[in-house]
């Protein structure tokens, strides 16, 4: 796969989607990132107000490409919502071991 374009090594990006209460609402969702055979760093889901809220964290998506992905996302038809947030991680998040002792 070619990922040219596609990841930036400090960027971490954060999609909240506000879906209307369908049980294939999160596999459309995750159909997205897997479709580029990415796996989300973090996901989570819960009920509220009668809508389904998914707080989904990628790390390494250039913010380019994050917009891409929060397009596709609004356009599933259950989804009501989505907003999106891509800043520089923290150097924790990539592996960097502290040299403190």
């Amino acid at each position: 796969m070619n990922t040219d374009g596609l990841f930036g090594d400090r960027n971490f990006t954060s999609f909240c989607v506000s879906a209307t209460m369908d049980p294939g609402v999160m596999p459309r969702v995750m159909e997205v990132f897997a479709k580029e055979s990415l796996i989300p760093t973090r996901w989570n889901s819960f009920i509220k107000d009668n809508n389904i809220m998914i707080d989904i964290q990628m790390a390494g998506l250039l913010p380019a490409r994050a917009e891409y992905f929060a397009r596709v996302i609004r356009k599933i038809p259950m989804v009501e919502n989505v907003l999106s947030s891509t800043k520089a991680s923290p150097p924790d998040r990539h592996g960097i071991l502290s040299t403190n002792q």
